[in-house]
């Protein structure tokens, strides 16, 4: 046995054994194999474009003439993230090999998405709903905190992993907002902790970030400064990939526990999008330090800061990258641990399965 080949990790943390992943006490395949691994989603940044069908593969077109064509089985979903115009050709094929088609607009402004049903998908969310209203109170907020917890669990980790002087300081004040999450007796109080936590946070991050132009003054949607135009569009990304994955296994994205389920908004996905944004925001971070993107890369459009087409492919590029990169301290990359979230949510809906969320180790 190679000792580089060879690793004790948890079952319940999930593994990879012969191009198989598994995950739970039972070993179940939560991924097909093969096929699967070799699709890759589509990003379509370029405005103004026509999206046909033309046999099995994608065609679009802008101006009349074709500029890009890519075989339909190599896709595992659409974004289009630009204004388009599309076919009910090309939804039908989607729809009939399971590829869901997301929209959205001004690099991150969720539209909706389109994806595969069938009468197992409407069953299953019928069932989630069921399984969601018959929950007491007290296992709700019992829910709620487990996610906070998650949450405060894995900014600890991008914190111990880029260790500065002076990161004491935050430690201390997670571990006390962590004391206060236990014992919070509803979930007013659980959401107030985890958005205290978020501010302590963000009031961290110029220490890990070496250049001056991307510090975060304040967390903020719009008008975006660089770094809160970073920040928002890795979250978009990552809340249309966990949308789209949550709707195509027929659940109920706005069923949320932490967030919401009376907002008007995919409540289910944002408490996810909280458990992975410390990974998404260390790449980030990273993308950075590294100079892959600087100031050059934007482009100012009625007082915000915004990536312009080269800033776009780049972040996206590595982006995809950072989902496929299989960490030494993980067995699995973060977009099977997106799939094991999933999949970790619909067994809790079917097979009455553990309800856990993400734990970054370090």
């Amino acid at each position: 046995m190679k000792k580089e080949k060879t690793d004790i990790k948890n079952a319940a943390d999930g593994f990879q054994f012969l191009g198989f992943n598994f995950t739970g006490r039972k070993g179940e395949v939560f991924l097909p194999p093969e096929t699967r691994l070799l699709k890759k989603p589509l990003y379509l940044t370029e405005p103004y474009i026509f999206l046909t069908v033309n046999s099995n593969a994608l065609v679009v077109k802008k101006k009349g003439e074709i500029v890009y064509s890519v075989p339909l089985r190599r896709i595992s979903e659409i974004m289009i993230m630009e204004k388009s115009v599309f076919s009910s050709t090309l939804i039908a094929k989607c729809t009939k090999m399971g590829i869901p088609i997301t929209v959205a607009l001004n690099s991150g402004y969720f539209i909706n998405t389109i994806r595969p049903d069938s009468k197992q998908f409407f069953l299953r969310s019928s069932l989630h709903a069921q399984k969601y209203f018959n929950l007491s109170e007290a296992e709700l907020l019992d829910i709620a905190k487990d996610i906070a917890l998650s949450k405060m669990n894995n900014y600890q980790t991008l914190f111990q992993q880029r260790y500065q002087v002076g990161f004491n300081r935050i430690f201390k004040v997670l571990k006390r907002i962590k004391e206060r999450l236990e014992s919070a007796g509803s979930l007013e109080e659980v959401r107030g902790l985890e958005g205290y936590a978020a501010r302590q946070i963000y009031s961290f991050f110029n220490i890990i970030i070496d250049n001056p132009a991307f510090h975060i003054r304040k967390r903020q949607r719009r008008p975006p400064d660089r770094i809160n135009s970073l920040l928002n569009f890795g979250s978009y990304l990552l809340f249309s990939r966990l949308n789209a994955a949550l709707r195509a296994a027929g659940l109920n994205p706005y069923l949320g526990f932490l967030h919401s389920p009376a907002d008007n908004y995919e409540s289910l996905v944002s408490d996810l999008v909280d458990i992975f944004r410390p990974r998404l925001e260390r790449f980030i971070v990273r993308l950075i330090n590294l100079k892959v993107i600087t100031e050059s890369d934007f482009v100012e459009n009625e007082g915000g800061f915004y990536l312009n087409k080269e800033g776009k492919h780049k972040y996206l590029s590595h982006f995809e990258a950072e989902l496929n990169r299989h960490p030494k301290s993980q067995t699995l990359p973060l977009k099977n641990q997106l799939a094991l979230q999933v999949q970790i949510i619909k067994n809790w809906v079917e097979k009455d399965g553990s309800l856990i969320f993400y734990r970054w180790e370090k």
